[in-house]
Protein backbone atom coordinates (compact mmCIF):
# COMPACT_ATOMS: atom_id res chain seq x y z
CA UNK A 1 0.00 0.00 0.00
CA UNK A 2 1.32 3.41 -0.91
CA UNK A 3 1.38 5.53 2.24
CA UNK A 4 -0.51 4.12 5.17
CA UNK A 5 -3.99 5.46 5.83
CA UNK A 6 -4.31 6.71 9.40
CA UNK A 7 -7.62 7.81 10.86
CA UNK A 8 -8.08 9.65 14.11
CA UNK A 9 -10.96 10.76 16.30
CA UNK A 10 -11.02 12.55 19.64
CA UNK A 11 -10.28 9.31 21.49
CA UNK A 12 -9.15 6.77 18.90
CA UNK A 13 -6.44 6.07 16.36
CA UNK A 14 -6.98 3.64 13.53
CA UNK A 15 -4.56 2.15 11.05
CA UNK A 16 -4.83 -0.68 8.54
CA UNK A 17 -4.52 -4.15 10.02
CA UNK A 18 -0.94 -5.44 9.91
CA UNK A 19 0.72 -8.82 10.57
CA UNK A 20 1.80 -7.61 14.02
CA UNK A 21 -1.92 -7.51 14.97
CA UNK A 22 -2.31 -11.29 14.75
CA UNK A 23 -2.35 -11.95 18.51
CA UNK A 24 -4.82 -9.14 19.18
CA UNK A 25 -7.14 -10.12 16.34
CA UNK A 26 -6.93 -13.82 17.21
CA UNK A 27 -8.05 -13.06 20.77
CA UNK A 28 -10.85 -10.75 19.55
CA UNK A 29 -12.18 -13.03 16.82
CA UNK A 30 -11.64 -16.19 18.85
CA UNK A 31 -13.94 -15.03 21.67
CA UNK A 32 -17.08 -17.23 21.46
CA UNK A 33 -19.23 -14.67 23.30
CA UNK A 34 -18.17 -11.83 20.99
CA UNK A 35 -18.49 -13.90 17.83
CA UNK A 36 -21.92 -15.32 18.74
CA UNK A 37 -23.70 -13.08 16.21
CA UNK A 38 -20.94 -12.93 13.57
CA UNK A 39 -19.48 -16.35 12.84
CA UNK A 40 -18.02 -19.30 14.69
CA UNK A 41 -14.92 -18.20 16.64
CA UNK A 42 -11.82 -18.12 14.45
CA UNK A 43 -8.75 -20.22 15.23
CA UNK A 44 -5.32 -18.59 15.01
CA UNK A 45 -4.80 -20.30 11.65
CA UNK A 46 -8.14 -18.97 10.34
CA UNK A 47 -7.27 -15.50 11.64
CA UNK A 48 -3.92 -15.65 9.83
CA UNK A 49 -5.77 -16.42 6.58
CA UNK A 50 -8.31 -13.65 7.28
CA UNK A 51 -5.51 -11.18 8.00
CA UNK A 52 -3.77 -12.07 4.73
CA UNK A 53 -7.07 -11.34 2.96
CA UNK A 54 -7.51 -8.03 4.86
CA UNK A 55 -4.02 -6.85 3.93
CA UNK A 56 -4.56 -7.96 0.33
CA UNK A 57 -7.77 -5.94 0.11
CA UNK A 58 -5.91 -2.75 1.04
CA UNK A 59 -3.49 -3.44 -1.78
CA UNK A 60 -6.20 -4.47 -4.25
CA UNK A 61 -8.89 -1.83 -3.67
CA UNK A 62 -7.37 0.80 -1.38
CA UNK A 63 -9.59 0.23 1.66
CA UNK A 64 -10.27 -2.46 4.21
CA UNK A 65 -10.03 -3.20 7.92
CA UNK A 66 -8.50 -0.94 10.57
CA UNK A 67 -7.13 -1.87 13.99
CA UNK A 68 -8.55 0.52 16.60
CA UNK A 69 -6.50 1.86 19.52
CA UNK A 70 -7.30 4.21 22.39
CA UNK A 71 -5.22 7.34 22.10
CA UNK A 72 -4.74 7.74 25.86
CA UNK A 73 -3.57 4.20 26.69
CA UNK A 74 -2.64 2.93 23.22
CA UNK A 75 -4.69 -0.17 24.06
CA UNK A 76 -6.18 -2.20 21.23
CA UNK A 77 -9.99 -2.00 21.42
CA UNK A 78 -11.18 -3.63 18.21
CA UNK A 79 -11.41 -3.53 14.46
CA UNK A 80 -13.57 -1.65 11.99
CA UNK A 81 -13.55 -1.64 8.24
CA UNK A 82 -15.04 -1.44 4.82
CA UNK A 83 -15.16 -4.48 2.59
CA UNK A 84 -16.87 -5.78 -0.51
CA UNK A 85 -20.28 -7.11 0.54
CA UNK A 86 -20.18 -10.83 1.38
CA UNK A 87 -16.43 -10.75 0.58
CA UNK A 88 -17.34 -10.73 -3.11
CA UNK A 89 -15.01 -8.50 -5.16
CA UNK A 90 -17.72 -8.34 -7.86
CA UNK A 91 -20.24 -6.88 -5.43
CA UNK A 92 -21.39 -3.35 -6.16
CA UNK A 93 -21.99 -2.84 -2.43
CA UNK A 94 -19.46 -1.70 0.13
CA UNK A 95 -20.08 -2.95 3.65
CA UNK A 96 -19.18 -1.43 7.02
CA UNK A 97 -18.39 -3.90 9.81
CA UNK A 98 -16.96 -3.58 13.31
CA UNK A 99 -15.91 -5.80 16.20
CA UNK A 100 -15.13 -4.27 19.60
CA UNK A 101 -13.51 -6.05 22.56
CA UNK A 102 -15.99 -6.85 25.30
CA UNK A 103 -13.85 -4.92 27.80
CA UNK A 104 -14.39 -1.79 25.65
CA UNK A 105 -18.17 -2.12 25.20
CA UNK A 106 -20.34 0.75 26.38
CA UNK A 107 -17.78 3.50 25.75
CA UNK A 108 -19.03 4.61 22.34
CA UNK A 109 -15.94 3.34 20.53
CA UNK A 110 -17.88 1.42 17.87
CA UNK A 111 -19.90 4.48 16.90
CA UNK A 112 -16.86 6.77 16.97
CA UNK A 113 -14.68 4.45 14.89
CA UNK A 114 -17.44 3.49 12.46
CA UNK A 115 -18.34 7.14 11.92
CA UNK A 116 -14.78 8.00 10.98
CA UNK A 117 -14.55 5.00 8.64
CA UNK A 118 -17.80 6.07 6.97
CA UNK A 119 -16.31 9.53 6.45
CA UNK A 120 -13.23 7.87 4.92
CA UNK A 121 -15.44 5.85 2.56
CA UNK A 122 -17.68 8.71 1.48
CA UNK A 123 -15.06 11.46 1.27
CA UNK A 124 -11.93 9.64 0.08
CA UNK A 125 -13.55 6.92 -2.01
CA UNK A 126 -16.71 8.75 -3.08
CA UNK A 127 -18.98 5.79 -2.36
CA UNK A 128 -22.62 6.62 -3.04
CA UNK A 129 -23.91 4.12 -0.46
CA UNK A 130 -22.50 1.95 2.32
CA UNK A 131 -24.37 -1.02 3.77
CA UNK A 132 -24.11 -3.07 6.94
CA UNK A 133 -25.73 -6.29 8.10
CA UNK A 134 -26.48 -7.33 11.68
CA UNK A 135 -28.08 -10.43 13.18
CA UNK A 136 -31.76 -9.76 13.99
CA UNK A 137 -31.26 -10.71 17.65
CA UNK A 138 -28.25 -8.42 18.17
CA UNK A 139 -29.78 -5.02 19.00
CA UNK A 140 -26.69 -3.13 20.23
CA UNK A 141 -24.94 -2.81 16.84
CA UNK A 142 -28.29 -2.11 15.20
CA UNK A 143 -28.67 0.87 17.54
CA UNK A 144 -25.15 2.05 16.67
CA UNK A 145 -25.98 1.98 12.96
CA UNK A 146 -29.19 3.93 13.52
CA UNK A 147 -27.29 6.57 15.54
CA UNK A 148 -24.90 6.90 12.60
CA UNK A 149 -27.86 7.56 10.29
CA UNK A 150 -28.32 4.14 8.72
CA UNK A 151 -31.84 3.02 7.84
CA UNK A 152 -32.91 -0.61 8.15
CA UNK A 153 -34.52 -1.68 4.89
CA UNK A 154 -35.56 -5.13 6.10
CA UNK A 155 -34.29 -8.66 6.44
CA UNK A 156 -32.39 -10.66 3.87
CA UNK A 157 -29.93 -13.51 3.64
CA UNK A 158 -26.22 -12.69 3.72
CA UNK A 159 -23.24 -14.81 4.68
CA UNK A 160 -25.65 -17.76 4.82
CA UNK A 161 -27.79 -16.25 7.62
CA UNK A 162 -30.88 -14.07 8.02
CA UNK A 163 -29.70 -10.53 8.77
CA UNK A 164 -31.08 -7.04 9.17
CA UNK A 165 -29.92 -5.00 6.17
CA UNK A 166 -28.95 -1.37 6.80
CA UNK A 167 -27.83 1.32 4.37
CA UNK A 168 -26.76 4.94 4.35
CA UNK A 169 -26.05 7.20 1.37
CA UNK A 170 -23.27 9.74 1.11
CA UNK A 171 -25.86 12.51 1.00
CA UNK A 172 -27.48 11.28 4.22
CA UNK A 173 -24.16 10.92 6.01
CA UNK A 174 -22.77 14.30 4.98
CA UNK A 175 -26.02 16.18 5.68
Amino acid sequence: MDGMVLLETARLRMRPVQPRDLDRLSALNGDPHKMKFISPPLSRHQMTEAMDWMIGEWQRIGYGWFAIFEKSSRAFVGQVGLQCFEYDPRSAETELAFVIKRSAWGRGYAREAAGEVLRFGFERHSFEKIVSVIAPDNPAPQAILRKLGFACTGERTAYGHRVMYFEITREQFLA
